[in-house]
């Protein structure tokens, strides 16, 4: 079965002459074609599994091919889509490379870890009305949740909810304060054994030190403390699933069952309470790699 989505246009925008030939061409040689509304998509990535992408009730995660009309209206839900999409094995249109600058590193870094097969189970949606979809795809009403701002950092904004129920209240509050122009972004919160960050320059480890704190959350501008770690296992795994390019801060974590998942890749990593940790000079490693890349 061949189907064929036609997205980029506005919330109450009326079809283009241009809009309505391709949806009339489309028709003739596509066992269907999807309108997608931009804010009717919900987006589900679970581990060892494609993506799965709704557009309102519709089911799109298998579109044989996508034309993106316009990216004026909800440009990054339409990020999301075409490289979601591209994973897939959908054929886009236009090169992907134009939807691959969008400055909400959160959104694009997630899809980039599902394809790795290295994250935790991770949602996007777009409204309230999709709580209920989300809810039943996921099929599990004891599963907790990390609600995460977009923008956040250092650990700021997060947090846990506990239930389906939970989770309907803080959507329906989340989408009144934002006036429905947000995505709201959380994940399925596992009970990690031990979480760890990485420091990795170009592709060659800094260090590795245990994160500790009897929060949920670990980072060390919210009470947590790092101390060195000599697990090798999960050094290793970040050097083999991380870019090789770039100063990153990769926090990583380890299941009882000794399964590893990358949490979070941050491009502008702290690293004061890891250099105490690790009694490194972070500064000078770096400033001394530059040289020989430089020099090289």
């Amino acid at each position: 079965m061949f189907t064929l989505g036609l997205c980029g246009i506005g919330r109450n925008e009326a079809m283009s002459y241009e809009n309505h030939a391709l949806y009339n061409e489309g028709s003739l040689i596509f066992n269907k074609v999807h309108i997608i509304n931009p804010n009717d998509l919900y987006f589900s990535f679970e581990e060892r599994k494609n993506c799965l992408i709704y557009s309102g009730t519709n089911n799109i995660s298998s579109l044989s091919a996508l034309i993106i009309r316009s990216t004026s209206y909800k440009k990054e839900l339409i990020t999301v889509l075409a490289n979601a999409l591209n994973n897939n094995g959908c054929y886009i249109l236009d090169s992907i490379a134009r939807f691959g600058n969008y400055s909400n590193s959160k959104l694009l870094s997630t899809i980039d870890r599902h394809k790795r097969k290295v994250s935790v189970n991770s949602y996007f949606i777009s409204n309230e009305n999709q709580v209920d979809s989300v809810l039943q795809n996921i099929n599990n009403n004891n599963m907790q949740f990390i609600a995460k701002p977009l923008e956040g950092k250092q650990g700021k904004g997060i947090t846990l909810i506990n239930s389906s129920k939970e989770f309907r209240n803080y959507a329906k509050s989340f989408f009144q304060d934002k006036a429905g122009d947000e995505i709201l972004f959380f994940q399925e919160y596992v009970q990690f054994e031990k979480e760890y960050r990485v420091l990795l320059f170009n592709g060659t480890s800094l260090g590795i030190a245990e994160k500790q704190n009897e929060s949920f959350l670990k980072n060390a501008s919210q009470g947590g403390k790092f101390i060195c770690s000599d697990n090798i296992e999960a050094e290793n795994y970040v050097l083999d699933k991380c870019s090789k390019v770039g100063l990153i801060g990769v926090d990583v974590a380890q299941t009882t069952e000794g399964e590893l998942y990358i949490i979070e890749e941050n491009y502008a990593p702290q690293w004061q309470a890891f250099e105490i940790a690790t009694k490194q000079n972070i500064a000078k490693n770096v400033i001394s790699e530059l040289l020989i890349y430089i020099n090289n």
